[in-house]
């Protein structure tokens, strides 16, 4: 099967086009994604006391209950590391446990405490209302098709945008 990636021969000829940062559609993305992020970052902090990571992180164990801690690790958007320091970081604020598998002692799964469920419930209303604010600037009739580009953006593999 072919690939849409673009070669990354390193022979390329000059492109006439150059780069407006501006205009340019993943600046535009990490923009809004920094924005949207330092939003909600103030919310975790002032109603909760978490961080941004460990939002999250706990938000991802509150939709997982009983996952590994390693399925938590995406390497495009949070290390193992930074991960690994969220999940210790929330199981000595209670939000978080982590039960040792009988099989592999190594592995653990990560549960939220009823505090932790607590604080989940109480940043969830803050990220809706973030989310809202950001797609009211969109016409009604337009937010579907936005929320399909970016799934259909965010479906193309990692490994094709490498250049």
């Amino acid at each position: 099967m072919k690939s849409n990636r673009v070669s990354t021969s390193r022979s390329r000829q000059p492109v006439a086009r150059s780069l407006a940062l501006e205009e340019y559609v993943p600046y535009k993305l990490a923009l809004l994604s920094s924005r949207l992020s330092h939003g909600l970052e103030s919310a975790c902090e002032r109603e909760c006391g978490i961080s941004r990571t460990d939002w999250r992180v706990l938000a991802s164990i509150a939709q997982q209950e009983g996952c590994p801690a390693a399925s938590l690790v995406d390497p495009h958007i949070m290390d193992a590391v930074a991960v690994h320091r969220a999940v210790r970081r929330l199981e000595t604020a209670g939000l978080v446990v982590a039960k040792a598998v009988e099989a592999d002692r190594r592995m653990r799964l990560l549960m939220t405490t009823a505090s932790g469920r607590k604080v989940y419930e109480t940043l969830v209303p803050y990220a809706l209302e973030l989310e809202e604010r950001m797609l009211s600037a969109l016409p009604e009739s337009n937010r579907a098709q936005f929320a399909a580009s970016l799934g259909k953006l965010l479906s193309i593999p990692i490994e094709d945008l490498l250049v």
